[in-house]
């Protein structure tokens, strides 16, 4: 049984200018079928048990999705949008979420829909994930980085995008400047793996915050075998913006222990910054794996923000559990 999982092309934003709102109400007007507690629900962006997975997207906005069940292929969103009128009782569809309106939560929390038959059977929130990525400009991107990282594991390549990868690098690497496709090309980047690196460093110099933010999303989806671009990390850390530094940080931990070098000014980035990259620079720091930043990270758990203490104790949490296991063959 095949389990997939892809970005959707139409998730970062509802439709190019237009709010999660404006698209929801748009969808509802053109419906003549959906029930009032729907309406209601879509409207405050709330998914119901019940409901189609296209409710569901207007309901909760940007996802990704894994569907079971289904002979090997591509899966494009038609395969979850048809299930309205065509369920096919042989599939079952996983699409997953973050936002703040299910949980009616202060920040983002992850949960995932499960559709048997075409409609929501269980909507399970992952209290597994502590953090989730928000304050994203332009089209918000919820994505988790762990997402991404799970995708990157279970793609081909050679099966989604061509037997020669590298040959699609150039025209990815130009769709990140293509505002409603930079998501599903970052993503693209990341499934190429190593071969990508050198051109998503050169990415990382762009004049556009959002090209650059997409190419360290790469990055991180790429993870260890993204080593050569700590470098340029580095340098992006030493930005005057604070949206890069936050970027920095999140690509660094995941590359993970090739990063440590980068450990010093990671843990500059705890003090006297805006919250999102404080808490950014905790989760570097737990991904990373280095006891230099466990004093650091004690210290950080008095934060005076409570969302940067519940991330600081998370990677705690993590480094202490890495530092403890043992090497093997040891």
């Amino acid at each position: 049984m095949l389990l997939v999982l892809i970005l959707v092309f139409v998730a970062g934003c509802q439709s190019e200018g237009k709010t999660r709102l404006e698209s929801a109400q748009e969808y509802l007007n053109s419906r003549t079928d959906v029930s009032q507690e729907i309406k209601d629900a879509i409207l405050k962006g709330r998914v119901l048990i019940g409901m189609y997975p296209d409710e569901a997207y207007y309901a909760a906005g940007h996802f990704v999705y894994e569907i079971t069940g289904q002979p090997e292929g591509v899966f494009p969103p038609d395969v979850i949008f048809s299930q309205r009128q065509n369920p096919d009782p042989n599939i079952v569809i996983t699409l997953r979420f973050n936002n703040t309106s299910q949980f009616e939560s202060k920040y983002s929390v992850p949960f995932k829909v499960v559709f048997r038959k075409g409609r929501a059977t269980e909507i399970v929130k992952n209290e597994d994930e502590e953090e989730s990525l928000d304050d994203l400009p332009h089209c918000k991107s919820n994505l988790e980085m762990e997402v991404l990282d799970r995708i990157s594991h279970v793609y081909h390549p050679q099966k989604g995008i061509g037997a020669d990868p590298e040959q699609v690098i150039p025209k990815l690497i130009n769709l990140l400047e293509n505002q409603m496709k930079q998501e599903q090309a970052s993503v693209a980047l990341g499934r190429v793996g190593k071969p990508a690196v050198p051109s998503l460093i050169r990415a990382l110099s762009h004049r556009d915050f959002m090209v650059r933010q997409y190419a360290s999303n790469a990055l991180a989806s790429i993870g260890k075998e993204a080593g050569g671009a700590i470098p340029a990390l580095r340098n992006l850390l030493k930005s005057e913006s604070n949206s890069d530094k936050k970027i920095a940080a999140i690509a660094l931990g995941f590359i993970g222990s090739e990063s440590k070098n980068a450990v010093p000014d990671i843990i500059e980035l705890l003090r006297n910054r805006p919250v999102f990259v404080r808490y950014s620079a905790a989760k570097a720091l737990g991904l990373i794996g280095d006891a230099r930043a466990i004093s650091a990270l004690e210290a950080a758990t008095n934060d005076e923000d409570d969302y940067v203490r519940r991330i600081v104790k998370a990677a705690l949490k993590r480094l202490r559990s890495s530092i403890q296991k043992p090497v093997e063959g040891s």
